[in-house]
């Protein structure tokens, strides 16, 4: 079945001769494969994301009235924007 007026082009190229499969990429040094986080980090990352998540259940049961749930939805944001960032005069 076809649209009157519209007419599809081959999405692949059509190539003589045998197909050459390319070569791996490379790959860096594992040397040069550095940690984005510390430890401390991920651990503050994990403790953080479990607090939220647990708050965020608890405002589950406002789902149905916006109104009551969007305050809880916002102290529990911000509750982890605090314990994200426990200093804020190091930044």
């Amino acid at each position: 079945m076809t649209i009157p007026g519209f007419r599809a082009e081959a999405a692949v190229r059509l190539r003589t001769g045998a197909y050459r499969p390319r070569g791996r990429p490379r790959a860096a040094p594992a040397d040069r494969i550095a940690p984005m986080f510390t430890q401390e980090q991920l651990d503050l990352i994990n403790a953080c994301e479990h607090a939220y998540d647990i708050c965020e259940q608890s405002c589950d049961p406002l789902q149905d009235d916006f109104d009551a749930w969007q305050p809880c939805n916002t102290d529990c944001l911000q509750s982890w924007r605090i314990c994200m960032n426990p200093d804020p005069g190091s930044q």
